[in-house]
């Protein structure tokens, strides 16, 4: 009597603790839902994951590969439509098989690969972040989320290999377990050293700005010089103006004296004028002060590399 009593129980308990997971499951679903009409598409993936693996329906596999897809987790999502494929073909849906199907052909060229070449090395176990890898799939590439994973290698007679690789999307690397690894080598010095009080950066007075400082002399010299040159054309030019008032033949030679030098006046200040916009030009282009000291203190830095 109490054996029937209990098997009643378990009975009981059972669909009543089986709906309670799928309620669960729902409302983990609803969650997702949510999250990810709020942009917040890991959160919704981890949802519909947690969903999942309460009450594994196809329904929400889907949603979940189309997640981890748009997470950038392509390997994973990959993963899933071939699973979906499965399934759809066990239950005899020939749409769905292809449609699923076409999600895992277009994905492919994307995901990311790594083989591994392990040689005569007697390999024990191989980890993916910690996660082993059935042995059938050492010999094949092994596809992988974009981003960065740690392979380690046991081997029975020999150190274990650990591998940090750090891939992107279409990326395909081999591992060779038998190979030293690449040395990243790091710079000496990572930090700018102290100043040093008593060093002083030397005035390294560029060409570009003793030239500039040159023409805009000259600039100054011509403008100065054309200004004399065309007060002394303004008072020729009144003096021929005043014999030709008195009927002075000589008026001629003072105009043609006025004429001279008004064009030399002009030729001055064009000349003093080219000069200063030549002077500015090579003065403000050349390396300031500041700019002079950065590259001594870098000089510096690379010396003492």
């Amino acid at each position: 009597m109490k054996r029937s009593l209990l098997f009643c129980s378990v009975l009981v308990l059972v669909p009543a603790t089986a709906h309670a997971q799928a309620s669960k499951a729902d409302a983990l679903y609803q969650e997702a839902v949510e999250l990810f009409k709020a942009g917040n598409v890991a959160g919704a993936c981890e949802k519909l994951d947690a969903s999942f693996r309460l009450e594994a329906k196809t329904q929400t596999l889907f949603s979940l590969a189309k997640c981890r897809e748009r997470e950038g987790k392509i390997a994973t999502a990959s993963s899933q439509f071939t699973e979906l494929v499965e399934r759809a073909k066990k239950e005899g849906q020939k749409d769905k098989e292809a449609q699923m199907q076409a999600r895992v052909t277009e994905l492919a060229p994307r995901v990311p690969r790594v083989t591994l070449k392990l040689g005569r090395s007697d390999v024990s176990s191989v980890t993916l972040d910690g996660q082993p890898v059935a042995k059938p799939a050492w010999k094949d590439p092994i596809l992988v989320d974009p981003g960065e994973h740690v392979f380690r290698i046991t081997r029975t007679n020999k150190p274990d290999v650990d591998r940090k690789v750090t891939l992107k999307e279409r990326d395909a690397i081999t591992i060779d377990v038998d190979a030293p690894p690449k040395i990243t080598l790091q710079p000496l010095i990572t930090a700018e050293p102290p100043p040093d009080p008593s060093y002083h950066p030397p005035e390294r007075e560029t060409g570009h700005r003793t030239l500039g400082y040159i023409l805009g002399g000259v600039g100054v010299a011509g403008i100065a010089a054309g200004s004399v040159f065309g007060v002394m054309a303004i008072g020729q030019k009144n003096d021929a103006d005043d014999k030709f008032a008195a009927r002075d033949p000589s008026f001629k030679d003072s105009d043609n004296s006025a004429s001279t030098s008004a064009l030399v006046s002009t030729i001055l200040f064009g000349v003093g004028i080219a000069g200063l916009a030549a002077g500015a030009y090579f003065v403000l282009t050349s390396p300031s002060q500041s700019t002079l000291a950065l590259v001594n203190r870098v000089e510096r830095g690379a010396l003492l590399w």
